[in-house]
């Protein structure tokens, strides 16, 4: 004994000496090289779980599946959509605005990350 007298409860801390380490690009990244992140600029995805400010990690050269999310370039802008490779005709792309002939595919999202306190001013990517 120390000579000290112990007085309260343990501290719930000590149940976690040995944490085990956590790593989200271990987690998110399959690829570094061919991984980039994007930010969701709106809410036109919430209905599928996507809010505005949302990290999106996008993987380029993957290919894309059936119903995969994926980034396009539509008019020279970036877009987000739902990949229909099962369609009648050739490959479409449904987005929040519809349904697109395919355009050129950057790559596909394969995590999303959100921040629940977002700073106030959110860093450019």
């Amino acid at each position: 004994m120390s000579g000290y007298p112990v007085f309260g409860f343990p501290s719930p801390a000590n149940d976690y000496e040995n944490p085990v380490a956590l790593s989200l690009d271990a987690l998110l990244i399959s690829k570094p090289a061919a991984t980039q992140y994007l930010r969701a600029a709106n809410d036109k995805l919430k209905s599928f779980g996507i809010r505005r400010g949302d990290l999106l990690v996008l993987e380029r050269g993957r290919q894309p599946k059936h119903r995969d999310l994926i980034a396009a370039v539509i008019d020279g802008e970036f877009t987000l959509g739902f990949l229909d490779s099962e369609s009648a005709t050739q490959p479409v792309l449904w987005t929040p605005e519809g349904r697109q002939s395919l355009p050129e595919i950057e790559g596909v999202i394969t995590s999303s990350v959100r921040l629940w306190q977002r700073p106030a001013e959110l860093p450019a990517l």
